[in-house]
């Protein structure tokens, strides 16, 4: 899934930064691979676009922006996360209208951003969104005083075709089988805590479920927590990879 953002409300300019440059005849695409972690998992995909078009300017990064009376920029992201889902692996492709060195614009950008998002990479794009094949994630539950389910239980759980989830759409709502859309799955179960790390079928037109959800089967499942003021439950993105399982570039 591709989401894209057609900010109108901030307006071409900035800081006397974004001047600077050589000006290109048409444009640059650079793609940013960044993290979002802590608190930062807690806003929605929607504010990370809001947030993300006014970092740009304050970073005064020379986007390129649409001719006409109302101007905006196109600013494209890949794999919307979901509320409460930290990733290592985000992304996100921005035009530039002047030419500027990529590792200027991570430098940039770092240094308006928080310790919770930065950017790991500035680099030309390798490969199209519509590319994408999976996504790896870590699911970890811990609880002092809850007795987990085994590994063997929790994967036998996973790969029944009857464990179904109900998935909503913007076309409807249907179920998805959890072992239509595993594609590796790795199980630990301790006393401290039971871990999951999953590969899971991602990107444009293909079947998919969110870790959050499958989480969320897993402790309906198994009754995990009892005492809810107890439960933790951390999920990360850590990979991504195209349709031959090749790292996403």
């Amino acid at each position: 899934m591709v989401s894209e953002i057609q900010e109108e409300t901030v307006k071409p300019g900035g800081p006397f930064l974004r001047q600077q440059g050589e000006p290109l005849e048409l444009f640059e695409t650079v793609r940013l691979r960044f993290f979002k972690v802590g608190h930062l998992q807690y806003i929605s995909h929607l504010d990370l676009q809001r947030s993300m078009m006014r970092i740009l300017v304050r970073a005064g990064i020379p986007v390129w922006y649409t001719q006409g009376f109302n101007p905006h920029a196109k600013v494209v992201f890949a794999l919307p996360l979901p509320i409460g889902v930290q990733s290592r692996c985000e992304y996100m492709d921005v035009r530039l209208d002047r030419k500027i060195e990529f590792e200027e614009v991570k430098r940039r950008l770092n240094a308006a951003l928080t310790d919770e998002m930065q950017v790991l990479e500035a680099y030309a794009p390798e490969m199209k969104f519509s590319d994408i094949g999976y996504a790896a994630y870590t699911i970890r539950f811990t609880c002092p005083q809850t007795a987990f389910p085994t590994a063997g239980e929790v994967e036998a759980c996973l790969r029944d075709p009857g464990t179904r989830i109900r998935k909503k759409t913007k076309s409807g709502e249907h179920d998805v089988a959890t072992a239509d859309v595993i594609e590796q799955m790795k199980i630990e179960s301790t006393e401290e805590e039971l871990r999951l790390d999953l590969l899971l079928s991602a990107g444009t037109n293909r079947e998919t479920l969110s870790p959050a959800q499958i989480a969320e089967e897993i402790e309906n499942r198994f009754s995990l927590y009892k005492d809810p003021a107890q439960e933790h439950l951390d999920i990360i993105r850590t990979s991504v990879l195209n349709l031959d399982g090749v790292p996403f570039r």
